[in-house]
């Protein structure tokens, strides 16, 4: 009884042993020749992997977009020449965290010229844009303050006022009758103050056209800041202290009263600042010392 059980496990295990090795699959060799051939369902999995695998589109690799034929690049990127040796800074703008110019004199020739700089990497670096107007003669500044609004539209003044719509590469110059004090951008609007004139133009052009007077009709300029629509004017005044007029859309406006009076002279309202409509930080100016 025990001899026979002991055949029949004898007998199994050698059945096993032997469809073990039936299921494994041989070496290949000869280019997978020798190989065991796949069953039918393995066959079909293959074939259904295989169509899938082809209807798959191969993955496409975007490529960053080129300048077409007629279009030029950025022209504050930092591709020509770095900023001319000698170049004295006099303003700077920013239009982004790491995109800005710079205006400035430099040497041009035997001459000195106003000069535009860039920066596209937060003012580590700058290099040359070209110049704005003609050679300076003796002591004629020309301009001496520079605002942009976008990497295209932007401004330099001070007294004269001149404009580019394409980053800086042509400059075109206003017609103004008197000294151009300050401008500002935003929402898509550019203010200016020409002497006692409040000036608005669509950032992208040059039509510029009266707001309102400034000063109380005396030559002084002033200064303009803005929020969003909002805009506020600190309206110089030869004859006196200076005087805030604000509107939320450039259109209705309000005086709004002088916070330095109380301060008494010599101090007057030089400069605004405003962090929302409502928030705005107010400077005093006084007497030199």
């Amino acid at each position: 009884m025990n001899t026979s059980r002991t055949t029949r496990a004898l007998a199994i295990a050698s059945l096993s042993v032997v469809a073990l090795a039936a299921c494994s699959s041989a070496p290949e060799s000869n280019g997978g020749q020798n190989a065991h051939p796949q069953s039918g369902a393995a066959s079909n999995t293959a074939a259904a992997t295989a169509a899938v695998t082809a209807a798959t589109p191969a993955p496409t690799v975007t490529q960053p977009p080129t300048a077409t034929q007629g279009q030029r690049p950025a022209p504050n990127t930092p591709a020509g020449q770095p900023a001319p040796a000698g170049f004295a800074v006099q303003s700077v703008t920013f239009v982004s965290a790491a995109t800005g110019f710079a205006l400035g004199i430099a040497p041009c020739g035997a001459a000195r010229c106003s000069t535009l700089v860039g920066t596209v990497d937060a003012g580590r670096t700058w290099r040359l844009i070209g110049h704005v107007g003609p050679a300076l003669n003796g002591a004629d500044l020309g301009v001496t303050k520079i605002r942009f609004a976008t990497t295209q539209d932007g401004w330099v003044f001070g007294p004269q006022l001149w404009s580019t719509h394409d980053g800086g590469q042509s400059w075109r110059q206003a017609s103004q009758p008197q000294p151009v004090d300050d401008v500002e951008a935003a929402a898509g609007v550019a203010y200016a103050v020409e002497g006692d004139r409040l000036l608005r133009a669509p950032v992208g052009s040059d039509s510029w056209q009266d707001v309102r007077q400034v000063g109380g009709g005396e030559v002084g300029g002033g200064e303009i800041a803005l929020h969003g629509h909002a805009i506020w004017v600190v309206e110089a005044n030869p004859a006196g202290a200076g005087k805030l007029a604000f509107s939320a859309d450039g259109v209705s406006w309000q005086q709004l009263p002088d916070p330095c009076a109380r301060l008494g002279s010599p101090w007057a309202l030089s400069s605004v600042a405003p962090v929302t409509t409502a928030d705005v930080f107010l400077l005093c100016g006084g007497g030199a010392g």
